[in-house]
């Protein structure tokens, strides 16, 4: 059986490379004779095939090939707002050929571990609904994601939750595919894809800023420039490093060591509160704001205006603390391996 894995792979992203190479290789496990195939960057498919045995086609005519198409994990399903902005565009042009392509084929699709909505234009909502009128199994990652399919789709979806998220799963990716170290002996914070803003109302007024080291983390290959934020921790001599986006399995040790996680993005998030690491979410994003509120950690997931109510714990262990208390009420109601087998029966 051939299946073809869509995800969002045209350039490298911590986050939507983690996703297709966890689901590929439990596609793989749960049916050892499986060949999955991808259509990704260069760059993209070299990163993902250290951990699970996938094939890159060419164009996406190869998907005349394939027996089934899984459009497995993210959030391309959904708008970052209510408000038509550019992204709904340029989702028309890169997702419609694949949507036409598969439904006019024939294929079996397979909708697992999606986040769906809002989809504010009109066009995008059209296709989406007959797209999912076409799939045979449809999981969804949120409680928002099933409504809007239910409710502005008009049609039937199960509740799952994102792979990244599971700990059991994760942990067993990593014990299979990621060697594991100790990145620094150190005390050190992760920032990541954060604005100069989020990190003033979080840090600036801290006692013990200089007691830690930071690590300056960016998403993907592009560099992400926060010149403030350096400017501001050399001229307070603040030990810091930047850190580019090279690996999937450098990124999981540097936050599976951090003492604190600050994030704007969604899946650096999941996999710090999944290894229980204290996280600050700050985000850019609806889909992030509906994963805390799913797992009811929503507490350390903040905007501008809520950091703002945060200098009354005045140490930068205070703030470790109060995430850690709050991620124990974090855990999985979800068996993800389970909903693959079903979803692919």
């Amino acid at each position: 059986m051939k299946v073809f894995l869509h995800g969002s792979l045209n350039n490298r992203n911590f986050g939507d490379e983690l996703l297709v190479s966890m689901m590929s290789f439990y596609v793989t496990r749960k049916r050892p004779g499986v060949t999955v195939h991808l259509k990704a960057s260069e760059k993209c498919f070299d990163e993902i095939k250290q951990y699970t045995n996938v094939k890159n086609i060419k164009t996406i005519l190869g998907i005349s090939k394939v027996d089934t198409v899984i459009f497995g994990g993210g959030g391309y399903f959904g708008s970052p707002s209510e408000k038509l902005s550019r992204w709904d565009i340029n989702f028309s042009y890169k997702f419609f050929p694949i949507f036409l392509l598969s439904i006019f084929l024939r294929k079996r699709i397979l909708i697992f571990g999606t986040g769906f909505g809002p989809m504010p234009f009109v066009l995008n909502r059209w296709f989406l609904k007959r797209l999912v009128r076409r799939s045979s199994r449809v999981f969804v990652r949120d409680v928002e994601s099933m409504r809007f399919v239910r409710e502005d789709l008009k049609c039937d979806a199960k509740l799952t939750s994102d792979m990244v998220s599971n700990r059991t799963l994760f942990m067993d990716f990593i014990k299979h595919n990621v060697p594991m170290y100790k990145y620094k002996e150190d005390k050190y914070i992760v920032l990541h894809n954060i604005s100069y803003n989020f990190f003033e109302n979080t840090f600036a007024e801290r006692e013990d800023l200089s007691d830690y080291h930071f690590i300056i983390m960016y998403d993907s290959e592009k560099e992400f420039q926060n010149a403030e934020i350096t400017n501001y921790l050399t001229s307070n001599n603040v030990s810091f490093e930047i850190e580019g986006y090279e690996s999937i399995g450098k990124v999981i040790n540097i936050i599976s060591g951090a003492q604190l996680v600050l994030t704007s993005k969604l899946h650096v998030g999941i996999v710090s509160t999944t290894l229980g690491v204290s996280t600050i979410s700050v985000p850019v994003h609806i889909k992030t704001i509906r994963y805390y509120q799913m797992f009811k950690i929503e507490d350390i997931c903040l905007d501008k205006d809520q950091l703002k109510g945060l200098p009354y714990m005045s140490t930068i262990k205070d703030l470790i603390d109060f995430s850690s208390k709050i991620l124990v009420r974090r855990k999985s109601k979800f068996d993800s391996f389970s909903d693959i087998e079903a979803c692919l029966e």
